[in-house]
């Protein structure tokens, strides 16, 4: 009963700090939906340039992920609003701890290419259990590439009851979200979601449907828009939300917790 009443309140006190930041970083959530269209145009235009464009992409991807990370680290652990200022100031931001952790996984990714779907998803699917606080050890951690995945395996080895628990809760948002959108989820759609919290820093996709909104027919491009819309601000609150789990359950032990939630 212990674990059950300090894993509440560790998530009750994360999801209070979550509506606070909420409300202080409307910036945040503007970056987070510009990602996807500015690499959809940055696509077609490098999409000439063969490996070389691929290259671009990935540079600009780390980019996009590192300034997003850097304004959401600033509403959880500065704790004031995000400004339109600090769009500007913060592009570059983590670039490299980004590109390092993608690289590993690009390695992997690469030879399984011709594995089966299945294998695939057993493999994001274990990626995403071990190294799944990986986004929030770019901006709260002080190493990269292998290191971060270290300390990411190492605190989930810690504190694997709470987080999972917080994510079995938003995975069971997201299902339903693009179940409709999609009109089901094969192995490819079930891999897309397992990265949207992890280490591949899916969260990027969420503006997906927005642009698919803007460019369909009016009956599908409503709901797409209204579902992607959704999805998005879910996306960035509940990134919030794990950038506060993690600074509490990271800056105390489970026996401390306990030992709270029983006074």
């Amino acid at each position: 009963m212990s674990l059950i009443s300090s894993t509440w309140a560790v998530l009750r006190g994360a999801l209070a700090d979550t509506a606070d930041s909420l409300a202080k970083s409307v910036w945040g959530l503007t970056a987070l939906v510009l990602i996807l269209p500015i690499e959809v145009a940055a696509a077609l235009l490098v999409s000439p340039l063969g490996f070389a464009g691929g290259i671009l992409l990935s540079l600009l991807n780390s980019l996009l992920v590192g300034w997003y990370l850097a304004l959401v680290g600033i509403a959880v652990l500065q704790r004031r609003r995000v400004t339109f200022a600090d769009l500007k100031d913060q592009m570059g931001t983590h670039i490299w701890d980004v590109m390092s952790v993608l690289f590993i996984f690009w390695i992997i990714e690469l030879a399984l290419s011709q594995a089966p779907g299945t294998v695939h998803v057993i493999y994001v699917l274990v990626g995403t259990l071990v190294f799944n606080p990986a986004p929030e050890l770019i901006y709260q951690g002080r190493t990269n590439s292998v290191g971060l995945l270290q300390d990411a395996a190492s605190f989930m080895q810690n504190n694997w009851p709470e987080w999972l628990v917080a994510h079995v809760v938003g995975y069971a948002v997201i299902v339903p979200f693009y179940w409709f959108l999609s009109g089901g989820i094969d192995l490819q759609g079930a891999a897309s979601i397992l990265k949207m919290f992890g280490p591949w820093f899916g969260f990027t996709s969420a503006g997906t449907w927005l642009v698919i909104g803007l460019s369909s027919t009016l009956n599908l491009g409503i709901l797409a828009m209204v579902g992607g819309t959704g999805l998005t601000l879910f996306c960035h609150a509940f990134l919030l939300f794990r950038g506060h789990l993690f600074q509490r359950l990271s800056s105390s032990s489970r026996r401390s917790r306990s030992w709270s939630a029983r006074h």
